[in-house]
């Protein structure tokens, strides 16, 4: 199971902190290409995955799906709380996106005009913005 909030950024270990996927799925929303909306517990998809990996046409197949699984007991699903914190704070949704990538042209002009800075300037950056690890795509 996935934890929505992972529990090193304070996230309990409860059911309602967490998500039953298959082993992609979980991967991608580590990641924040995928997440559960709040509101109705329906799937969105990043255009990240296309832009980051060239495809992704099965998981946008997904986009817009309600899970398939929603349990009767209120405290076993998936906390709205939770949700929006991962939808905030993982999630690369196209604002997120859109900044990043401006961010990433405005840093790369200031490491041209200083050779003596490097990528790890953008990364250290990224990383305090994002708390993503994988930078692969945006640098």
């Amino acid at each position: 199971a996935a934890h929505i909030k992972p529990y090193g950024q304070n996230g309990p270990h409860v059911p309602s902190n967490g998500l039953l996927l298959r082993k992609d799925l979980h991967a991608l929303f580590d990641r924040g290409y995928i997440t559960v909306s709040s509101a109705d517990l329906h799937i969105e998809v990043s255009s990240r995955i296309k832009e980051d990996y060239g495809n992704g046409r099965d998981y946008y197949a997904l986009h817009g799906k309600e899970l398939l699984v929603i349990p009767d007991q209120n405290y076993d699903r998936p906390s709205p709380e939770y949700l929006q914190w991962h939808n905030e704070n993982v999630f690369w949704d196209e604002a997120k996106t859109r900044f990043l990538q401006s961010e990433c042209v405005r840093r790369t002009a200031t490491v041209k005009r200083r050779p003596s800075a490097t990528p790890r300037i953008l990364e250290r950056f990224l990383l305090n913005t994002t708390g993503h690890q994988n930078f692969s795509g945006a640098l």
